[in-house]
């Protein structure tokens, strides 16, 4: 099989899949004990979580030989409704989507709860294990984050019974932005045994150089360009630093500008064309923005006095930010931002504002007289955008999309969001998720959005948008 590293979304192919020998290492051998350790891989958006996540289950390490297991693959953003009761749901059908058909039991009822559910999943890996002797059985939950909206304390508690319950034989990898730690603190800050002390966490950062290198080097041998010599290998590692999304994205601008060009450009001619098509990528500054508004203030000033060659922030702040971030380096003992695009961009923040961009910035939409209006039907729970065909929208997506058209034209903050459509108690990326997921049903081009707009440091603004019927409050 062809490898499609130019592919902008997560490596699931071997073939595609690059570096990461230590992080493989590490949870091959915590899976492999003699009771299987659950494990988080936490890491920011598009430093290759779901990438990684997925060749492990894919190739199945820790699973010993002769071992008799199974390992179940669940992303929790095919979920078309978060909720506890579709979560354990989800839960029991994926492990029977994995049985032979003559173990497969039968499906749960409709009407049954979440407890009646959580208690038919503990039934069917007793009956796993004690009658069919299966020994290892590992859940694979992508994006975690997006669940916590809809699942509490209890779901956690049940979660955490089951690894207690059946720990030699049952123990999940959870993918997330965050730890488990710093996502489930406010749900469970009085619990006596919380659910994310049975995990080992491991964040995964920046690819080391000799990983950077292998991933240029395949991407020149899968588009059949051998003309990437090691002068253009430093130049891509250099604009993009070690960051496995933006080194594919690199790589596939310079070998798309060597097919175009040919020899027509070389050296800075041809460095100065690349930088210029890599640098307003659309999808380069959407991931630099979001890796920008995850930032604490203390750290967005860090990373903006950098830029300008300034060291502020104490140790600890620049070594979270180079170790546990990835968004700087260290060389001879003085911090830089990771990559030479990166510190344009933030350069680029300063110059247009003077300072942390915390207000208006944002991409401009097209015109008004060029964008189709997008009306919502609050009845049907749809959405028409000109020609399209009228869209259902999912129950969180119709909460959303209610809340904002009541304030059209005006900025609906972070934590109005969470407050009105999660009740609270939730971590701001929640919010950037679920806007990512329904900009990317509505808008034409997700890059330059028309309908919901980002206000930098603020929230998000619905525009060009009207009320079909009468509108719920």
């Amino acid at each position: 099989m062809t490898a499609n590293l130019f592919s902008r979304e997560p490596a699931y192919e071997e073939a595609e899949f690059v570096g990461r020998t230590a992080i493989l290492r590490w949870v091959e051998k915590r899976l492999s004990s003699t009771s299987p350790q659950n494990i988080n891989l936490a890491g920011e958006p598009r430093i290759g979580r779901t990438s990684t996540l997925h060749q492990v289950y894919a190739r199945r390490l820790g699973l010993p030989p002769s071992t008799k297991g199974l390992y179940v693959w669940m992303p929790a953003t095919e979920l078309p409704v978060r909720t506890s009761q579709t979560f354990w749901k989800e839960m029991l059908s994926r492990l029977e989507s994995k049985l032979p058909t003559d173990l497969v039991g039968p499906a749960v009822e409709s009407t049954a709860d979440a407890g009646e559910t959580f208690d038919r999943l503990i039934e069917r890996l007793e009956q796993l294990i004690e009658d069919h002797g299966y020994e290892r059985i590992i859940y694979f939950i992508d994006d975690f984050d997006v669940l916590l909206p809809g699942i509490g304390v209890h779901d956690l508690d049940w979660l955490r019974s089951m690894v207690t319950r059946f720990r030699n034989q049952v123990a999940f990898v959870i993918a997330s932005t965050d730890t488990l730690w710093y996502l489930t603190k406010d749900l469970q800050e009085r619990s006596i045994s919380p659910f994310h002390n049975v995990f080992s966490s491991r964040r995964l950062g920046l690819l080391t150089r000799e990983e950077a290198v292998d991933l240029i080097q395949l991407s020149a041998k899968t588009s059949e360009h051998p003309s990437i010599n090691i002068q253009h290998i430093e130049f891509l590692i250099r604009e993009a630093g070690r960051h496995p999304d933006l080194l594919r994205i690199a790589s596939e601008h310079f070998i798309d500008t060597l097919m175009v060009y040919g020899d027509s450009l070389t050296g800075e001619s041809l460095y100065d064309a690349v930088r210029t098509d890599f640098r307003y990528d659309g999808h380069v500054h959407w991931l630099y923005e979001q890796l920008f508004a995850r930032r604490t203030a203390a750290e967005q000033h860090a990373l903006l006095d950098l830029a300008q060659g300034i060291r502020s922030g104490d140790t600890l702040l620049l070594n979270h930010l180079e170790l546990h971030v990835g968004l700087i380096r260290r060389v001879d003992g003085d911090y830089f931002p990771f990559s030479d695009s990166f510190r344009a961009w933030l350069s680029q923040q300063v110059e247009s504002t003077g300072t942390i961009p915390d207000t208006s910035a944002q991409i401009v939409p097209p015109p008004p007289s060029s964008v189709p209006t997008l009306y919502f039907d609050p009845g049907k729970r749809q959405v028409h955008i000109g020609d399209r065909v009228p869209m259902r929208l999912t129950k969180l997506e119709y909460r959303i999309v209610n809340y904002m058209i009541a304030r059209v034209g005006q900025v609906c903050t972070h934590e109005d969001l969470l407050q009105h459509i999660w009740g609270g108690n939730r971590n701001k990326a929640v919010v950037e998720k679920a806007m990512n997921r329904l900009r990317s049903r509505l808008e034409p081009d997700v890059a330059i959005p028309q309908y919901i707009v980002s206000v930098r440091g603020q929230g998000y603004m619905l525009q060009n948008s009207e009320v079909i019927g009468n509108q719920d409050q």
